[in-house]
């Protein structure tokens, strides 16, 4: 039988954190098989169309960011039981984690707005029988990428201690002016 204690220590540990990345592996795989079985046992009926294009939309971003946080669990485990590595590398990677994170959120927030504003705009269309909500989606697509790639860059430039008020000042006053310039547009 094979003896983990009999191996060093960082052959212990490098087994350890292969196990972590093929747990969160497996646990990204499980919890696509759990919106797979929703989507298609549950949510079959006509009524629940919405949330068969939510769970099918969303199903690749829960993914990788299942993977990503099982990448950070192996990072900070790899940063306590190795205090002798490089403190670069501790230093470096965290920014990266963070910064796959956001990316990986956002697409995740991205993918989740796009079936709601089709909805939407689906059913401003059926109440009105007018072609209003096709224009409707464009506008409202456009917007909330604008929006939450704004915000994305905002919580990633506060993570690395870069000042953004004065970002944050320039984007209220010019909001303020485009929703002044648009006042008679969209009225």
């Amino acid at each position: 039988m094979f003896n983990l204690l009999l191996l060093p220590i960082w052959l212990k540990e490098t087994f350890l954190l292969i196990l972590i990345v093929l747990g969160a592996l497996i646990l990204a795989k499980f919890v696509n098989w759990i919106l797979e079985f929703l989507e298609k046992v549950w949510l079959s009926a006509e009524k629940f169309q919405l949330y068969q294009k939510l769970i099918k939309s969303v199903k690749k971003a829960i993914y990788y960011l299942t993977l990503v946080l099982g990448m950070a669990y192996m990072f900070k485990r790899w940063e306590v039981k190795y205090p002798g590595v490089e403190p670069w590398i501790f230093q470096f990677l965290p920014k990266i984690i963070f910064v796959v994170s956001v990316v990986v959120v956002v697409a995740f927030l991205l993918k989740l707005i796009n079936p709601l504003l089709e909805w939407y705009s689906d059913q401003i269309q059926q109440r009105t029988g007018s072609r209003a909500g096709e224009e409707f989606l464009i506008l409202a697509k456009r917007v909330s990428i604008i929006v939450l790639l704004l915000l994305a860059l905002v919580a990633a430039l506060d993570h690395f201690h870069i000042d953004v008020k004065g970002l944050l000042a320039v984007l209220g006053v010019s909001s303020l002016a485009f929703a002044l310039a648009a006042q008679d547009t969209l009225s």
